[in-house]
């Protein structure tokens, strides 16, 4: 689906919902991604139920971005911030080692790799 066509259901759903709940949405939406993210983080994610949270997000930031007319905006500091995290992990590198991380997040990183 192309980016015109997603923002053409976007409008249908805001038209059909209204903004305050499709905000209220995209508020519920982070909250479920969040669960999944703690899931692994004790040690009992799911990946396929990830990837769908993240799914919903993302359809919901879309809205968001839409309703308020924001997409060059984001997309400008969406680059800004990526290349701050570049500077910061190359002047990182630089400075100092790594810190440990704890062992879950290892095995995590390990098993997901």
């Amino acid at each position: 689906m192309t980016h015109d066509q997603r923002q053409q259901v976007y409008r249908k759903a805001i038209d059909q919902y209204g903004e305050a709940l499709q905000l209220t949405v995209a508020i519920e939406e982070m909250a479920e991604c969040q669960k999944e993210l703690c899931k692994f983080i004790r040690g009992n994610g799911n990946t396929d139920n990830l990837a769908e949270e993240v799914a919903d997000v993302l359809i919901m930031m879309e809205q968001v971005m839409y309703i308020f007319g924001i997409d060059d905006a984001v997309n400008r500091e969406t680059n800004r911030k990526v290349e701050r995290l570049e500077n910061r992990i190359t002047k990182h590198k630089r400075e100092c080692t790594p810190p440990v991380a704890p062992d879950f997040l290892c095995e995590l990183e390990e098993e997901y790799a």
